[in-house]
């Protein structure tokens, strides 16, 4: 992790020379970003209860992103767009009545590509995307069947093996470019289920991402 980000920050470093650096291409682009996180459990009704109950984690905070890009043009205003990157996805839950909460934080590099319309200063984009999970990590306020007033603390436990090691996401963004930087919003949804092969049948776990970035590009 400290190698992936000294080598996002000196790219970062070398935009600002980018004159005198020719070797760097044109179109190479890094980001760095804030998003927030949803993550759903959806039971798959099945016998002998066919119970269809869902938990939403949807609280709030605000995970990071960064991500090193290249675009290439391809025709009229259309491009495509490479990236590779480091996110921080999963859910945090609201607090219960008693006090408990938790959260799931999916350390994440991801590989996709973006296709983009740009009008004058404005950029649409499509993009689909493959999460590559590190480690999954679970944090638990106590017990969720623990009284209230219960004398509370964080426990930090490795899920991992409850998850598949990746995902498949669909998602779409608007930028917008001023002289070399970039400004964007995007959202990010996945397309498989989450859960470990061996709990699919049972349980379908869903993602959302809604994130907005800053960047610059060659």
């Amino acid at each position: 992790m400290k190698k992936l980000f000294l080598l996002f920050f000196l790219i970062s470093v070398c935009t600002c020379y980018s004159q005198s650096l020719d070797f760097l291409p044109q179109g190479l682009g890094i980001e760095f970003g804030l998003g927030y996180n949803q993550l759903k459990h959806q039971e798959i009704p099945s016998a002998p209860l066919y119970s269809s109950e869902s938990l939403l984690r949807n609280g709030f905070k605000l995970t990071p992103t960064f991500r090193l890009s290249w675009r290439k043009g391809i025709f009229y205003n259309f491009s495509l767009r490479p990236f590779v990157g480091y996110s921080i996805i999963g859910g945090k839950s609201n607090p219960k009545a008693n006090g408990y909460e938790d959260e799931y934080l999916f350390k994440t590099l991801e590989l996709g590509l973006f296709a983009s319309y740009r009008l004058n200063n404005v950029s649409l984009s499509i993009g689909s995307k493959y999460n590559r999970f590190l480690n999954v990590t679970g944090k638990f306020f106590g017990s969720p069947v623990d009284p209230a007033g219960t004398n509370r603390v964080w426990v930090e436990k490795d899920m991992s093996p409850l998850f598949k090691k990746g995902s498949i996401n669909l998602g779409g963004g608007l930028s917008y470019a001023y002289s070399h930087f970039i400004f964007a919003a995007e959202a990010w949804f996945s397309l498989s289920n989450l859960t470990n092969k061996d709990f699919e049948n049972f349980v379908n776990v869903s993602s959302k991402r809604f994130q907005i970035l800053v960047g610059y590009e060659l």
